[in-house]
């Protein structure tokens, strides 16, 4: 797992990656595993949470609706 470890409900392991600015800037990701599958969510954020909390519920909500 990549990133700084965080803790989202439903998955084995998760990291989170915030916004990062070389020659270019890169979204803040969050990336977690549930059943052995690797999910990834990026996304550029306006909201007044800070990214890693907006996208721990993000990731949590897809999870708690389960299978597409």
């Amino acid at each position: 797992m990549f990133g700084r470890p965080v803790t989202v409900r439903g998955a084995s392991k998760a990291g989170f990656k915030p916004l990062s600015c070389g020659a270019s800037c890169s979204p803040p990701e969050i990336v977690f595993v549930v059943h052995r599958i690797q999910y990834t969510i990026q996304a550029n954020l306006k909201t007044k949470q800070s990214d890693r909390t907006a996208l721990v519920k993000a990731a949590e909500a897809a999870i708690s609706a389960g299978p597409r």
